[in-house]
């Protein structure tokens, strides 16, 4: 299946760094130019460090990621899915080569069981070129029947799960909510977040470390968020350097 891709937003990643200084060895990395990351642009084919963000309908994904970006680019609604394509914001890391880092919103599941079966085709492609994914769920919910589902569909293996975070938005819905502003979860949500964490983790058999609680709308914990995508991202790339440099010390004849 071709995926349907609109770009929503294009910049420099030294304006992104400006936001996220964490982000700031991005300038550094060297990618690849072969198939698994490549796409094809009006421009000419391109090469994608890429972030993806799943999950179910009204999870807040697009509101994530226009508060990642700090503009508001991808369209959100609270009812209904805004996102029948790959949408995605890019930022060109490199001045001279066509290399960009991309974060991506994907459709969201959930909706009907004919839609899933088609959006769960995209995310097996689209995860092939993938370096993180960022699976969101509600940290207010207790059943992740239909979550569970479509995770484990998707990662097989625990060497798959490394790539993956869990971020559970909606933090500040977390009972017993509280109306402090700026948003600062009370000891008592401090522990029902935890608790959510554990279960969580049980649920996904995923480990904790690669589990955390935010809330988009209320700006809090936003930069664990991106702490934590730039932490795998820079995992993957040792393990990606290390299989190269590995291949080229092979003997010809192997």
């Amino acid at each position: 299946m071709s995926l349907d891709v609109q770009i929503e937003y294009e910049s420099d990643i030294d304006e992104l760094i400006e936001r996220y200084s964490s982000l700031s060895f991005l300038k550094s990395i060297q990618l690849r130019e072969d198939a698994s990351i490549s796409w094809d642009r009006e421009s000419g084919t391109t090469y994608d460090l890429q972030v993806i963000f799943i999950g179910k309908t009204g999870y807040g994904k697009s509101t994530t990621l226009n508060s990642i970006i700090g503009n508001r680019v991808f369209e959100t609604n609270d009812v209904s899915s805004c996102t029948k394509k790959l949408h995605s914001a890019e930022y060109k890391l490199h001045s001279k080569k066509p290399y960009y880092f991309s974060l991506c919103d994907l459709p969201g599941v959930g909706e009907s069981t004919e839609a899933d079966e088609r959006y769960l085709e995209w995310y097996r492609d689209i995860l092939l070129k993938s370096n993180c994914v960022v699976y969101v769920l509600r940290a207010d919910q207790r059943d992740f029947t239909i979550d569970e589902k479509i995770f484990s569909s998707l990662f097989q293996n625990q060497a798959e799960k490394k790539k993956v975070i869990i971020a559970l938005n909606y933090a500040d819905k977390v009972e017993p909510i509280n109306r402090k502003y700026p948003f600062q979860p009370s000891e008592a949500q401090l522990i029902n977040l935890r608790n959510r964490v554990n279960q969580v983790s049980q649920v996904f058999d995923i480990q904790r470390g690669n589990i955390l609680f935010y809330s988009a709308g209320e700006q809090y914990n936003m930069k664990i968020l991106i702490n934590a995508i730039g932490g795998v991202i820079q995992q993957q790339y040792k393990l990606l350097r290390k299989e190269i440099l590995k291949n080229c010390s092979m003997p010809e004849n192997q």
